[in-house]
């Protein structure tokens, strides 16, 4: 039988695991993970401490990620690594050994980024970009929509920005 990873999402489902509950199943021998989509960061931190070692505690949210992995998650599942790999990887290395600090200000750097990626329903905003790193992405099928002309062109120019500083192998402040 295949291995299961819990997801919670409450903003979306209006639904949060209580981290008890999360403790048992964190015990059971098929459930090997969860990805936590909740920005509360105490009921992560909750989670953390009562799960089995074996169990992986992922981060879900691109806005918390640092912290989530300076507080114990092995790693994550997010969005925007998916465009800036070598960025999100150098906040992953930062934060995974101590250099908190330096973790979150190299994050900051991508609230902008953050805010417009999210600004209207995912995946609508990333697929809208997804041609600036060679991928190209198919349309989005209903009941999803494709992001405004108003948000797609500063994401757009943001996305490129970052590319440029981050991807190229210029950045020699990390």
């Amino acid at each position: 039988m295949p291995p299961i990873l819990l997801y919670e999402i409450p903003y979306r489902t209006r639904f949060s695991m209580q981290p008890e509950i999360i403790h048992e199943l964190s015990r059971h021998e098929r459930i090997i993970g969860m990805k936590v989509c909740n920005t509360d960061m105490f009921h992560f931190l909750q989670i953390l401490a009562g799960v089995d070692a074996s169990f992986a505690v992922l981060s879900g949210e691109d806005t918390l990620f640092p912290l989530h992995i300076a507080a114990g998650a092995p790693g994550g599942m997010i969005v925007l690594p998916t465009l800036l790999p070598k960025a999100w990887r150098q906040i992953f290395d930062l934060a995974s050994t101590g250099k908190t600090t330096e973790a979150l200000a190299r994050h900051r750097e991508f609230i902008p980024l953050i805010k417009m990626a999210f600004a209207e329903t995912n995946p609508g905003p990333i697929k809208a970009v997804m041609d600036l790193i060679g991928v190209d992405s198919p349309e989005l099928l209903a009941p999803l929509v494709p992001p405004a002309q108003s948000l797609r062109e500063p994401l757009r120019a943001e996305v490129k920005r970052l590319l440029a500083k981050f991807e190229s192998g210029c950045d020699t402040d990390a």
